[in-house]
């Protein structure tokens, strides 16, 4: 169950140079366990069921145990996309979590919820 998705596209006519750079924050009780998955790599299609929201196929993906605060940086080159999902722990505890993501330091996306097999998604694609 897709808790929450943003889908944010910017274009190099609008901004000027390319992105170099995304950041994945994920803050919570310190300790808490979460997994954090990340790609470049991805398909995007509608939503399944005809329901609103975009669906993701992940060509290739890394998913990363972490606790929390995570706090990491990737590299938007070459493919200038990526989407990061924040889910709970393997365990299956709801874990409430806020993720936030910067592009080049400027804030994208920030959310808060609960995570466990639901997730909070971004997903971002420079054309």
């Amino acid at each position: 169950m897709l808790l929450l998705a943003v889908l944010s596209t910017a274009c190099s006519v609008f901004q000027g140079a390319d992105p170099e750079e995304i950041r994945v924050l994920v803050e919570g009780t310190a300790g808490a366990s979460v997994r954090v998955v990340v790609s470049r790599e991805f398909i995007l299609s509608s939503a399944e069921g005809g329901g609103e929201g975009v669906g993701v196929t992940f060509a290739s993906s890394d998913t990363i145990a972490a606790t929390l605060p995570f706090d990491r940086s990737f590299p938007l080159a070459p493919t200038f996309r990526f989407v990061a999902r924040a889910y709970g722990p393997e365990t299956g505890e709801t874990v409430t979590v806020r993720m936030r993501v910067l592009v080049d330091g400027e804030q994208r996306y920030n959310q808060t919820g609960p995570v466990e097999a639901n997730f909070l998604q971004f997903i971002y694609l420079f054309q």
